[in-house]
C-alpha cells in the first residue's frame, strides 16, 4: 500500500477515534451539567426549609411570650409543655439538616 493511502487511513481512523472522545466528553458534560443542577436545586430547597424553620421558631417564642395571658395555671402549664415539645421538634429537625454551606 502506497505511504499516503496508508496515512489517509491512519487519519480516517484517527478521526473516529476523536469522534468517539468527543461524544463521551459530550455525554460526561451534560451528566456534570445535571449533577450541578441537581445540587443547585438540592441547595435551594435546603434553604427553604432553613428560612421556613427560622419563621416557625420565631412564631414559637411569639406563642410562648403570650402564655399566661388570662390562663389558670393548669392552662399555662399545658401550653408550656405544648410549646416545649414543639421547639424540642424544630431542634430536632434542625440537628438531623444543619444549613447548607454556602
Amino acid at each position: 500500500m502506497a505511504k499516503a493511502a496508508r496515512g489517509f487511513i491512519e487519519w480516517i481512523a484517527l478521526e473516529k477515534h476523536l469522534d468517539r472522545i468527543d461524544a463521551k466528553l459530550d455525554t460526561l458534560t451534560r451528566k456534570v451539567n445535571r449533577i450541578m443542577a441537581d445540587a443547585a436545586t438540592l441547595k435551594a430547597a435546603l434553604d427553604r426549609i432553613n428560612t421556613g424553620l427560622d419563621g416557625i421558631v420565631q412564631d414559637i417564642k411569639d406563642l410562648k411570650a403570650l402564655i399566661g395571658t388570662g390562663m389558670t395555671q393548669a392552662e399555662v402549664d399545658a401550653a408550656q409543655a405544648a410549646a416545649d415539645a414543639l421547639v424540642s421538634r424544630v431542634e430536632a429537625l434542625d440537628a438531623e439538616n444543619p444549613p447548607a454551606r454556602k
